[in-house]
């Protein structure tokens, strides 16, 4: 079987795989829910990598130093869950609510530096040594510092996630439901602290979710070299938790049964992804046939064809921010949609959609009449079909 010391250390690797997973596939995305998600990923990477430090120290010491760079990155995770529910939920990004909480995330960090470089810890009160490792025993006020800033931050999420402020895409109610669970996995990691002698087993939800996440994030694209490198990320993640689950039911340990196992497992796993692939390329299909855009897609779509196209727009000077706005537009979505997932008010969207047309169908024929935003449709559907000519005259066909 394999050795206790060695099953947290597994468990920790295959957090960490599946973090790094979700990392590579949110850091493509630019809208404030992926920037949320993507240092979600690194606060835990760091945070399993630190685990790993705590899990193999030698003494109190050496573990004390690994535990604290731990709860440095670790402390950060209630804020950004909080922040990734708020937008979920439809709500601005720069709230009161969001701001008290960042001061509130710093505060922790200033008493747990200041704890950790005292002679004498006010919060850790000793050490226990499990057959798993060195774990801390919190003091009754670490206690209550900790339980009011978790389950305070998880009660706001929860009521954001239950009563969003708009309706956004499909996707993305299951990322409530993902980011639901991914809250009690992470509260699995507090029993420990408060003394139960149970193994934090956080990371092994951590791994599933993570895998989920960034198999939802790349499922648009089938041929594109980073989701071959997040499904393998996934699927070597989850096959480590697969594999230990086999040994733990095995009776003997030979090198074979090792080998055996984790093909089975990754076999397995390999199988059930391609099948939540191929049900998703068909869901997609059926979308995008009854999208209303100009090409289809969604928040997920590889943009490599939208790119092409506002390529050819140079000309016209737009800004960064006007770019992403057409994009977004020749995408399919909506105004609400744009203003949520840029994070920007209702007149601030307004301004830049009068630079697009003062830019654009303005110059070109100033004196026509009628609706300015159909009008900036069809013109963006005339550059789409002149893209298309274009590339299939040098060969280059343009599949939307």
């Amino acid at each position: 079987m394999i050795g206790e010391l060695q099953i947290p250390i597994l468990l920790c690797i295959a957090a960490l795989v599946s973090n790094l997973s979700v990392f590579i596939s949110s850091v493509r995305f630019k809208y404030p829910i992926f920037i949320s998600l993507k240092w979600i990923s690194i606060a835990l990477l760091f945070g399993n990598l630190f685990l790993i430090g705590v899990f193999k120290s030698q003494t109190e010491k050496e573990a004390y130093l690994a535990f604290h760079l731990f709860r440095c990155v670790i402390f950060f995770i209630p804020y950004l869950f909080l922040k990734m529910s708020h937008t979920l939920s439809g709500r601005s990004q720069s709230t009161l609510l969001m701001k008290i909480s960042l001061a509130i995330t710093f505060i922790y960090l200033l008493l747990i530096n200041i704890d950790y470089f005292l002679g004498q810890s006010f919060l850790i009160l000793g050490w226990n040594q499990y057959d798993w490792g060195f774990w801390p025993i919190l003091h009754l006020r670490a206690k209550i510092l900790i339980g009011f800033g978790f389950f305070l931050s998880f009660f706001i999420s929860l009521y954001l996630l239950v009563s969003p402020k708009e309706e956004v895409e499909n996707d993305f109610t299951v990322f409530s439901y993902l980011l639901l669970v991914w809250w009690i996995g992470f509260a699995f990691n507090f029993l420990a602290l408060y003394g139960v002698p149970i193994f934090p087993f956080g990371m092994v939800i951590d791994t599933i979710i993570s895998a989920f996440f960034s198999l939802l994030l790349t499922k648009n694209w089938s041929q594109h070299k980073i989701h071959y490198i997040t499904e393998f990320l996934s699927l070597f993640g989850t096959t480590i938790l697969g594999f230990i689950l086999l040994q733990w039911t095995l009776n003997s340990n030979p090198s074979v049964q090792y080998l055996i196992s984790f093909i089975i497992g990754m076999a397995f796993l390999y199988f059930l992804f391609q099948l939540i692939q191929k049900f998703n390329a068909k869901a997609n299909a059926f979308h995008n046939q009854n999208h209303d855009g100009l090409i289809g897609g969604n928040a997920f779509q590889e943009k490599s064809n939208v790119s092409q196209i506002t390529a050819k727009m140079n000309s016209y000077q737009l800004t960064k921010k006007e770019i992403e706005i057409v994009e977004m537009m020749i995408r399919g979505f909506s105004k609400k949609q744009i203003r949520f997932y840029l994070d920007i008010s209702d007149g601030t969207f307004r301004n830049h959609l009068s630079n697009l047309y003062s830019k654009t169908i303005d110059r070109e024929s100033p004196n026509t009449t009628g609706d300015k935003f159909q009008r900036f449709l069809y013109f963006l559907s005339k550059t789409i079909s002149k893209s298309y000519i274009h590339d299939n005259c040098h060969g280059d066909s343009y599949k939307p």
